[in-house]
């Protein structure tokens, strides 16, 4: 475990997604649009469901993962050394 404070940390420096004056939601959801269909894009800031928020970015996580495997649906679990 690792514990960091996220106001000092050097690669967020606080930092957090939000949306400005003027843009929508949805706006988020366009970045999470795949790039010629080879590109993928995860994280918080790529849906507008669950924006800013820790399982925003393991739920966009899983959908590109479907989207790269082509399947409705993963299995989530966790890796043995065998799989590795």
């Amino acid at each position: 475990m690792a514990v960091t404070s996220w106001a000092s940390d050097p690669c967020s420096g606080g930092a957090y997604t939000h949306i400005p004056p003027g843009a929508s939601p949805a706006d988020a959801d366009l970045l999470g649009e795949p790039v010629a269909r080879r590109l993928l894009f995860a994280g918080e800031h790529t849906q507008s469901a669950r924006l800013a928020y820790a399982d925003g970015a393991m739920t966009s996580g899983i959908r590109e993962a479907k989207r790269l495997l082509g399947m409705p649906s993963v299995r989530l679990g966790p890796v043995s050394a065998a799989r590795i």
